[in-house]
């Protein structure tokens, strides 16, 4: 039954799967992104679309190497969608991504929204 499915906050329903965890992918990401790549998350947050280079076989031990895959673990991970993508010689993917739905523009929101607010904070201080 399609109700069992449905988280109700304030009797209005809400997407289920959001509350049944933590997001620690985005916490870790967060973490390594740099000044480039927080500009581009807030892009995304206002419902823009940004151009990534994409690569299908990143682990997650490699974002340490290089904060560009950031964007390949977000996809992978679901918080992203590719509504255009270029197949480069490397075999990456250069690709224009965006949030793709609202349950995940939610978590965005909540999650992404903080560390920005911080990250703000953190450029005003160094000037």
């Amino acid at each position: 039954m399609v109700s069992n499915q449905l988280y109700f906050e304030g009797g209005i329903p809400q997407a289920y799967w959001v509350y049944t965890g933590k997001n620690e992918i985005l916490e870790d990401v967060l973490k390594v992104a740099t000044d480039d790549i927080m500009q581009k998350l807030h892009s995304l947050l206002q419902g823009e679309r940004v151009i990534a280079r994409i690569d299908q076989n990143v682990v997650y031990r490699s974002l340490s190497e290089d904060s560009a895959n950031i964007y390949s673990l977000l996809l992978v991970a679901g918080y992203l969608k590719t509504p255009k993508k270029e197949l480069q010689a490397d075999g990456s993917y250069l690709c224009e991504v965006s949030i793709p739905n609202r349950e995940i523009a939610a978590v965005y929101k909540s999650e992404i929204l903080s560390h920005l607010l911080r990250w703000g904070c953190r450029k005003v201080n160094r000037r």
